[in-house]
């Protein structure tokens, strides 16, 4: 896919530097994710990482009302208030178990908020 963009990222480059910089940031927060997820898959339990990786679901749009300047902090409470009762309900169903949370835990947690950034 790189080869087959490449011509046009080179004829975009000197008219707009900036659009190269966004996707590049974008692009590093993906890998950033992506890595994360794979160290915590090796480190911990599926269904525990599973578990974490799914709140990027809710970790978008929260991060969306904190970061936009534009939006109140009533937009805030409308998204947060569901996004925590939507967490509650997948750990309900996932997190069953006894085991204590460890360092692969804390990898996982990285996905979903560099996966939020990159959106």
């Amino acid at each position: 896919a790189s080869l087959l963009f490449f011509p046009y990222v080179v004829g975009v480059l000197p008219t707009n530097p900036k659009l190269i910089r966004g996707g590049l940031e974008v692009g590093a927060y993906n890998a950033i994710g992506y890595w994360a997820q794979s160290i915590s898959l090796q480190t911990s339990q599926a269904s525990t990482a599973a578990f974490i990786c799914s709140l990027a679901v809710i970790v978008v749009p929260i991060l969306d009302s904190l970061l936009d300047n534009q939006k109140s902090i009533d937009s805030l409470k409308k998204t947060l208030f569901p996004a925590l009762l939507a967490a509650a309900g997948v750990a309900s169903l996932e997190l069953g178990g006894v085991e204590l949370p460890g360092v692969g835990d804390l990898w996982a947690f990285m996905q979903p908020i560099f996966f939020g950034l990159g959106f």
